[in-house]
């Protein structure tokens, strides 16, 4: 079979070229840089050029391919919601145009399970994707597009579905993320706060797999690719369990945390770390959400592999990356 994927140097997109090619199909990935490391060893075509371009676009998309449209904007800061509207709705918008104008085989979109609103609640796939009660940016951003794509699987203008992975982590995490960049924190000091809450984590390569499985037969429009609930507290000694090394472990209050985000932009920008405590984060980590994944499990086949398990391929990602 015949894929293109877009998004290929995300940590998702990355990993998922990585298994296509392992299993011997012919992809294309659309790219902004030939140069980026984490494609190098692919080999497959790379087409170079700018999602935001319809003229790009349009000459990339071959009929009776399968499209996974991996590529996105996270700004867990919301400093950068143009940005995020810009490639998390415009693009995905003129994509599905274009797959529906070349009938293309299959279109399937990498969502969020952030982009499902609610709080205290179990949550399953949603029948349509309501933008009440999303409180973050990239929610809202990712919303609107899994909405319109949903629009056009239900009209029956395309073939496939949409995936909703939680936070994942596991190897080739090349870009550092938020949640990989709490693991790499944690290979050269002992100390570390936590505050209160807790969120869902998923292996990448987990993911991965049920996407492709998506890719060959996906009867329902809608999947939650979610794995293991786990507290901050947990998520730590984890972390610290996996590198042998005994922590030393500050609680912060919740209203202390909150305070903290105030002053957490001018840190990051000072320290050039990647953010991680910030007013998105901890309302997410706070909402208090689980995940219904039955469906994935059933018919995509996911996996739910022990959250040490993937801490540690985390950390044996970042000891080599």
């Amino acid at each position: 079979m015949k894929y293109i994927v877009t998004g290929a140097t995300g940590h998702i997109g990355n990993n998922l070229v990585k298994l296509l090619l392992e299993k011997g199909h012919d992809v294309t990935i659309l790219i902004r840089n030939i140069n980026d490391p984490s494609i190098k060893d692919f080999e497959c075509q790379k087409l170079v050029g700018d999602l935001s371009n319809l003229d790009f676009v349009e000459s990339s998309i071959e009929k009776d391919t399968i499209v996974i449209h991996s590529a996105g904007v996270i700004d867990i800061t919301e400093k950068q919601v143009d940005q995020m509207m810009k490639v998390n709705v415009d693009v995905t918008i003129n994509l599905v145009q274009t797959c529906i104008k070349k009938q293309v085989k299959k279109f399937i979109y990498l969502s969020s399970t952030d982009a499902i609103p609610g709080y205290n609640i179990k949550v399953s796939e949603p029948e349509e994707f309501n933008l009440d009660g999303l409180s973050t940016y990239y929610g809202i951003t990712k919303g609107i597009a899994s909405d319109y794509v949903l629009k056009a699987l239900k009209q029956g203008l395309l073939e496939g579905c949409i995936i909703c992975p939680s936070a994942v982590l596991g190897t080739r995490d090349f870009k550092v993320s938020s949640k990989g960049s709490v693991v790499k924190s944690c290979l050269n000091k002992k100390l570390c706060f936590y505050t209160r809450g807790n969120y869902n984590f998923v292996d990448v390569e987990d993911v991965c797999l049920a996407i492709y499985n998506a890719s060959i037969n996906s009867p329902s429009l809608v999947y939650l690719v979610t794995g293991v609930d786990v507290t901050i507290k947990e998520f730590f000694k984890t972390i610290y369990r996996g590198l042998g090394k005994k922590p030393i472990m500050v609680y912060s209050p919740y209203w202390l945390t909150i305070f903290g985000t105030w002053f957490s932009p001018l840190y990051y920008k000072l320290t050039k770390k990647k953010p991680v405590y910030t007013k998105m984060a901890i309302k997410t980590l706070n909402d208090k959400k689980t995940f219904d994944n039955t469906l994935a499990k059933k018919e995509l086949g996911l996996k739910e592999t022990e959250f040490q398990v993937i801490v540690n391929k985390t950390i044996e990602w970042f000891k080599r990356f």
